[in-house]
């Protein structure tokens, strides 16, 4: 049988590990958050360099980009393969960018 003080220092090395893995799991959001707005900051650029978006149509792709990021997360409000196949009817396909690993838009 185990005595108090064994019995708390299991307890105590458990609740270490579980906030080890926590941090972990937090690293790896806080990375990925930073990979997407990594994308989003791109994104933006070449709208204005590629295209001449000033502040207020950036300001507009950066607002509708995140209603649409946010229904796609969301459970149940919108599916990322609902968006694709909206893309595909209006004739614009995402494909896998195999060289860079990231998606390529290409008219059909």
């Amino acid at each position: 049988m185990l005595t108090h003080k064994q019995r708390a220092g299991k307890r105590k090395a458990r609740l270490k590990q579980e906030q080890e893995k926590n941090n972990s799991i937090a690293a790896g959001w806080r990375l990925v958050l930073g990979t997407i707005n990594d994308g989003i900051i791109i994104a933006a650029a070449a709208l204005h360099d590629e295209f001449g978006f000033g502040d207020v149509r950036v300001e507009r792709f950066l607002k509708r980009y995140s209603e649409i990021f946010e229904a796609c997360i969301q459970e149940d409000m919108l599916d990322i393969k609902e968006v694709e196949q909206t893309l595909k009817v209006e004739g614009i396909k995402c494909i896998e960018w195999h060289k860079y690993d990231f998606l390529k838009v290409e008219k059909e």
